[in-house]
């Protein structure tokens, strides 16, 4: 008997209540009706945490002698060239130029605005992760939002002028013109997105030396993938490798996005056609490229990507390592291409290998090797909020799971407290008391708390709800420690010269002198109005040393009496700056002396396993080891970087008065 000619059996009919299946999962209800649902507040959320952290209190702290350089040539462009002085501005990274201009003709020149364009480019990497949505499930896209709002490393190249975050964004965009390629359906859409990755790469090019490579990783990490990614029925097509064949599979695609590329390198460094022998940069910047691969000296150790990657980090290592490991069967069965985390993987591996082998490298370029981390660590994190749910490990009684593994790892945390403090040198503790203190821990918190556990572990179909929870914590703990760390970057500890991603910076005595300055000129001057001081508050000539030009070029701009000259040149001048006295007191200056810039500390110039190793293994060091990591305590922090201030006799006499009576 076929199935056809199988009898039917009557389903009865019962009430519509019954007839529902499972209910949706809790983060796909509709919060508001046929409207946003939870994982859109999720997002939200995020992009409101991100917002806060790019944009409040950005004049907090001086600005660095990088930033002032970069602040400067944006002013020059927006007022002349020729503010910048014979020479002109310089002819490579002209997109940062631009974007400061932008800034500053938007809402004048401060220390707010000039940071207010990498604000700006750190806030459109939000954009971008919106725009990954058509491939890319609804909880990879919360995950990398909230990866990306609370990255210690992007939140802090967000907050300071610099290539390291439009080469981020810039990046992101070519991954985003890509990855979307495999998913239009015409072949208009096809030449819009090779235009976009033609625009990308020559903007990469146009921020300046690191840009290039940054191109080159993610070029090399999309053309990895393409070869090995699967685009075959077994699974969801990888957007990357499809997106590529389509673009090149497209008569005139790849053509039309290289001759967008070359369009948009013309008129990124003719500044917009405004200086057309500014194309010239181009060969410049790979020149000034290969100096930074090859040939440039750097006091930066070849280990600092790494260190820097597990301090402040660790939590997107972890989540990488679980995106990679559930990447084959996440996407097991789909027919929509999907932005797999191989390509991210690959993209960081290859940073890290380029950044560190590169002669020339710095602190500023971690956010190049960071930037797939924290985007590979989203497609983690997004499966962490998908197992969340799938256990209902927070709205069930399942949620005592997470509170026992939390329990467990604070007896143990304590337990390592107590041992870390009896091992602490010059410590004079009783053993004996030590010791109680351990027992008591072991006998109230760890032994009936692992109990717990490990007996849920043994019920069939419980062991992965364990599992689970001990990594949400996990996630939890870390999560919280990063974001602390975001926090401390951008308002608390950047001009202290103790974080290892903020070197150099310059101390708080930098604003106090430029605000004296300020004032005295005020005082002196106020009278003596001119054409170029139409208010007469900027009248007091002042000589800068070149060694010590930026920022203060940057925060005297409006005094139209400034020379950056040596020694030769101070004898006119009402103010003198330099990095030594030398020649001061011989010219009649009175000379006093100011904290400049902070000093690196010495630890962070070796930075060898052996250097870390002790702090991980010797429970004498562990106690200093946790007060690094959460306060940033050096064993030997350098006092900060001196300049000498000459002033002449009447701006000294007006900033300290003789006292009488006189004869």
């Amino acid at each position: 008997m076929t199935k056809q000619d199988a009898p039917t059996e009557k389903i009865p009919t019962t009430p519509r209540r019954e007839r529902h299946a499972d209910p949706p999962d809790v983060l796909d209800t509709p919060v508001i009706h046929r409207g946003m649902t939870w994982w859109g507040v999720w997002g939200l959320v995020a992009i409101v945490i991100g917002l806060a952290y790019r944009l409040l209190n950005l004049d907090g702290f001086s600005l660095t002698a990088r930033e002032g350089w970069y602040a400067f040539q944006g002013w020059a462009v927006y007022q002349g060239e020729a503010s910048y002085g014979p020479t002109g501005v310089p002819d490579i990274s002209p997109v940062i130029q631009l974007a400061e201009a932008f800034s500053f003709f938007i809402s004048g020149a401060t220390d707010v605005s000039a940071r207010l364009a990498p604000a700006i480019m750190g806030i459109g990497i939000f954009g971008l992760v919106l725009a990954l949505r058509p491939v890319n499930r609804p909880a990879t896209t919360v995950g990398l939002l909230l990866t990306v709002a609370l990255s210690p490393s992007l939140v802090y190249f967000s907050r300071t002028i610099g290539p390291a975050i439009f080469v981020a964004f810039f990046s992101l965009l070519f991954i985003v013109a890509i990855s979307r390629a495999a998913a239009t359906r015409s072949d208009t859409g096809l030449l819009a997105w090779a235009a976009t990755a033609g625009f990308a790469l020559a903007s990469l090019i146009a921020i300046g030396p690191i840009g290039i490579s940054a191109g080159l990783s993610v070029l090399i990490a999309c053309v990895v993938t393409a070869f090995t990614a699967s685009v075959s029925k077994d699974g969801s097509p990888d957007a990357i490798a499809l997106g590529g064949r389509r673009l090149i599979g497209t008569p005139g695609a790849v053509l039309f996005g290289l001759g967008v590329m070359l369009a948009t390198l013309l008129v990124w460094f003719s500044r917009l056609f405004s200086d057309v022998d500014g194309v010239t940069g181009i060969l410049e910047t790979f020149s000034e490229w290969g100096q930074i691969v090859g040939t440039r000296p750097s006091t930066t150790p070849a280990q600092f990507y790494f260190w820097a990657t597990l301090l402040y980090e660790l939590v997107a290592v972890v989540l990488l390592i679980v995106a990679l490991w559930s990447s084959a069967s996440r996407y097991r069965g789909g027919s929509a291409p999907r932005l797999h985390p191989g390509v991210f993987g690959i993209w960081f591996g290859v940073s890290l290998v380029l950044q560190s082998l590169s002669s020339g490298r710095s602190p500023e370029q971690f956010l190049l090797v960071s930037l797939p981390l924290v985007l590979s660590a989203g497609f983690g994190l997004g499966l962490v909020i998908e197992k969340i749910e799938e256990n209902r490990l927070f709205t069930t009684i399942a949620s005592l799971l997470p509170v026992a593994v939390l329990g467990l790892v604070i007896g143990v945390v304590a337990i390592a407290s107590a041992v870390a403090r009896a091992n602490a040198p010059g410590a004079n503790l009783d053993t004996f008391a030590v010791q109680a203190e351990i027992l008591m821990i072991l006998l109230l918190v760890v032994v009936p708390l692992s109990y717990f556990l490990g007996r849920e572990c043994t019920r069939p179909g419980r062991g992965s709800r364990v599992a689970w929870s001990a990594f949400v914590v996990l996630v939890l703990l870390l999560g919280v420690y990063g974001a602390r760390s975001a926090s401390m970057l951008a308002w608390e500890r950047s001009d202290e010269g103790t974080e290892l991603l903020a070197q150099q910076t310059t101390t708080d005595g930098v604003t106090a002198f430029v605000d004296q300055t300020t004032r005295l000129s005020r005082d002196l001057t106020v009278s003596d109005s001119s054409l170029t001081d139409p208010t007469g508050r900027f009248g007091i000539s002042i000589a800068i040393s070149p060694d010590v030009e930026f920022p203060y070029r940057w925060y005297f701009r409006d005094f139209p009496n400034v020379n950056v000259t040596p020694p030769a040149g101070w004898n006119d001048a009402d103010l003198v700056i330099g990095l030594t006295s030398d020649g001061m007191q011989e010219a009649g200056y009175i000379v006093q002396s100011r904290a400049h810039v902070n000093r690196v500390p010495p630890s962070y110039e070796g930075l060898g396993i052996g250097d870390v190793a002790p702090y991980i293994f010797n429970p004498s060091r562990w106690q200093d080891g946790i007060r690094f990591l959460l306060y940033r305590d050096t064993t030997a922090e350098p006092p900060p970087q001196q300049i000498a201030i000459g002033y002449s006799l009447e701006l000294s006499n007006q900033l300290n008065p003789s006292v009488g009576p006189f004869n």
